[in-house]
């Protein structure tokens, strides 16, 4: 399919299926009971950095699965709280943080 495409086609498909998933899972993380402390354009940052790490694996029934390596996880984790344990405000602290991860 990549072949196909041109690279600024792949990027809107990919935005929009980036923006398909993320209005499925912002339901179920942002219920009006949770104590959602990000803004919805920083928490689909996140979620985008999370979905980087996910490899799907496909069993022999052809059943989709999405793993995370706990190793990467954590080191990101331990990023994002360090991120956003300094001083100023919270959304400084982790737009820092998204463009000191994207370039490391």
């Amino acid at each position: 399919m990549s072949e196909e495409l041109s690279r600024s086609d792949l990027s809107v498909l990919e935005r929009r299926i980036d923006d398909l998933c993320w209005t499925l899972t912002k339901s179920k993380i942002n219920s009006p009971n949770s104590d959602f402390i990000l803004d919805q354009e920083s928490a689909f940052k996140l979620f985008r950095i999370f979905c980087l790490l996910a490899d799907l694996v496909r069993d022999e029934d052809g059943n989709a699965q999405v793993l995370l390596s706990a190793e990467e996880v954590d080191l990101v984790f331990n990023k994002i709280i360090f991120g956003v344990s300094k001083k100023g405000s919270m959304k400084e602290d982790f737009e820092i943080w998204i463009a000191m991860a994207v370039i490391d």
